[in-house]
């Protein structure tokens, strides 16, 4: 896939069960565009809940199955790495390539 036809939504300052449909539905807008993959923009993201969590685990299934990908700008880091570490997304390798880009930071 061209980079150029990439698509980067930003998470917000806050995801959680009360806000989770509105970034939900900033994903279905850029995979309704048919193509191109989702680059998520977590910098901002200081309050979140297990939602964005099953949101983004969600996303990447269907972006995947239409052949297209999902990934982070930026490893995850501060309230996200800490969510996925009391979630268990810090021992599967997959989601350690997805979430920490293959790194865990100490």
């Amino acid at each position: 896939m061209d980079v150029m036809d990439d698509h980067v939504v930003q998470a917000g300052r806050s995801v959680t069960v009360r806000s989770v449909a509105e970034f939900h539905a900033s994903l279905l807008s850029v995979f309704g565009q048919g193509r191109g993959d989702v680059v998520l923009d977590l910098s901002d993201l200081g309050e979140l809940d297990l939602s964005f969590i099953q949101i983004v685990e969600a996303t990447r299934k269907q972006f995947a199955g239409a052949g297209r990908g999902v990934r982070l700008l930026h490893p995850a880091d501060g309230p996200v790495a800490a969510l996925l570490a009391r979630a268990g997304f810090d021992t599967s390798l997959d989601a350690i390539d997805f979430w920490f880009h293959g790194e865990l930071q100490a």
